[in-house]
């Protein structure tokens, strides 16, 4: 009985395929068919440095401001209620 078998290699910079029809009772296997698709290196030629930089950085610059706003708005919810604990009328 003969089985078809697809194989894929996903590359940083290109993805590969093979159909191969395999035999296993006569170990005998045959390429139907393979190809291979690269893709252009994500870096720019002059500087050879990432294409998304800019985009990374601005994202990394938003979890930073919000992360700000999340210890700023924990520490003074602290001082708010350590307050409210010491005060007695």
């Amino acid at each position: 009985m003969r089985e078809t078998i697809w194989g894929l290699d996903l590359g940083t910079t290109s993805i590969g395929f093979a159909v191969v029809e395999n035999d296993p009772t006569e170990n005998i296997g045959e390429i139907k068919k393979m190809g291979l698709r690269i893709f252009p290196e994500g870096v720019t030629e002059k500087e050879l440095e990432p294409r998304n930089r800019r985009r990374r950085e601005k994202r990394l610059m938003r979890r930073q401001l919000r992360r700000r706003k999340l210890v700023t708005k924990a520490e003074s919810h602290q001082e708010t209620t350590a307050n409210q604990g010491s005060f007695q009328a």
